[in-house]
Parts: C-alpha cells; structure tokens; sequence
C-alpha cells in the first residue's frame, strides 16, 4: 500500500543555462510532519519548491508524490482582484465538484476560523488590509483540506498578531496529519514550525545539513523555541549558508 500524504526527493539537481541552480537534492516528507527549507537568497528554495509542487520538471533525480490534495500559499496572496474573497474561496471548491450549498457552509466556517466575517467575504481583494488578503490566501490552501501543504514564505511583510495567528492555524493542520512543506529564510520560523530543517547553501543550491527537532511542533513551548534557536545561530553550517561573519551573530 502506498504511504499517504509522502512526499520523496531523490537526487535533485537543476541548471538553468549554464547556471547551476541545484545540486543532489534528497529528503523525505512523512505524513503530518513538516519540513521547512532555510537558506539564503540565490540558494534555490524556490525552485525546489516548484519542482516538488510538480510546476517545474527537474533535470535530473525523481520526485515521488504520494498525495491528492495540494494546497499553496505564496508570499504574496494572489487573489483574483474582480472577485470577491468568498468567491476566491469558492473558486477552489467548485473545481472539485463541490456544490454550491456546501461550498457556503465551508467558507464561512473557513472564514469564522481565520477571523474573516461574513461581511469580509463580501469585500474585493482591494477593500480589504494586506493582513485581511493573507487571511484569505491561507483560507484558500486550507478549505480544500490539502494532504500537504506547500507554503513559499508565507509570513513575509505580516505584523505580528497575524503571523502569529496563522502560525496557530498550521500548527492545527498538523495535528489533522496535514504534511507541510515551508521555505523560509527566517531561523525563527523554521524552529518554531519544523520537524526537520533542510539547511541550503547556495552556488549551487545545495543541502548543507539536516537538523531534526525532535520534541513535537504541538508540545514546543516559548522557552523549548529559543533554546533551540540558539543552539543553532552558533552552528557554524548557518553562518556558511549565510555567508556571515563570525560572531555577527
């Protein structure tokens, strides 16, 4: 039988021209754990993001997909401006065949969860807040009840009542065993979400290390977060990813 929600990259490597952009690429997402891609600009986060979403082919090494549900959240939120936010949900569920009755019901309790009202669902991409589009973006990967999710630094420009909000939100998909697949830059992000971090460097892009953090993302407390977090400022593979200078830290 195959293993749900898996996802298995195996010697992933990408050029574009005489660029290399990625070099041997491997790891393993399990089902209801998340793995958070950190590295720095120019290490090819995204696009190994696009290739593992299946929007880029690699050119050499295989990617396995063991999952039917797919949902995204990009750094910008990407809504269609001529519609409103309860229709840019309902575009998502109506690809699915879902009707429209059930479609409401969906929505709404999606929006009561994220802080979106139904008056808000009414409004246009342009009468709502950058953080009230976000709402919408995360609405839009979450409503479809994806068996991963692929986010491409979703926190990006987000003050921090709102990230934390959504934090909380992705955090709940783990519990329903919702694998995540996060890319990110900020340190911070990746220790408070990741069961394992891929470390990128880049020139090409390619793995440095892989840190595991083995107490569960649910059970993390502030403390358990900032004790792991300066364990790793001091790893001196974040300072060659980053290219820092020693103790800029």
């Amino acid at each position: 039988m195959e293993p749900k929600h898996k996802l298995v990259v195996n010697g992933v490597s990408q050029r574009f021209g005489r660029q290399e952009i990625l070099e041997d690429i491997s790891f393993t997402l399990e089902t209801g754990k998340s793995v958070v891609l950190l590295g720095p600009s120019g290490s090819g986060k995204t696009t190994l993001f696009r290739i593992c979403a299946n929007l880029l082919e690699a050119e050499k090494g295989k990617v396995e997909r063991y999952y039917k549900n797919l949902g995204y959240m990009f750094q910008t939120p990407r809504l269609l401006p001529w519609e409103t936010a309860y229709a840019n949900l309902r575009i998502v569920l109506k690809s699915r065949g879902i009707s429209s009755k059930e479609s409401r019901d969906k929505i709404i309790a999606m929006g009561k969860s994220l802080g979106l009202t139904e008056d808000d669902l009414e409004k246009y991409p342009y009468q709502l807040s950058g953080g009230m589009q976000s709402r919408v973006a995360m609405g839009r990967a979450l409503i479809i009840e994806p068996d991963v999710l692929f986010l491409d630094e979703p926190f990006t420009g987000l003050d921090i009542g709102l990230k934390r909000e959504l934090m909380q939100a992705l955090k709940n998909e783990l519990k329903k065993k919702t694998s995540i697949f996060m890319i990110t830059h900020e340190l911070s992000d990746a220790v408070e979400l990741a069961d394992q971090i891929i470390l990128l460097g880049k020139k090409p892009g390619r793995i440095l290390e892989k840190i595991n953090i083995p107490l569960a993302v649910e059970k993390r407390t502030p403390l358990d977060i900032n004790e792991h977090l300066q364990t790793l400022v001091v790893n001196p593979k974040i300072s060659e990813a980053f290219e820092l200078r020693r103790g800029f830290l």
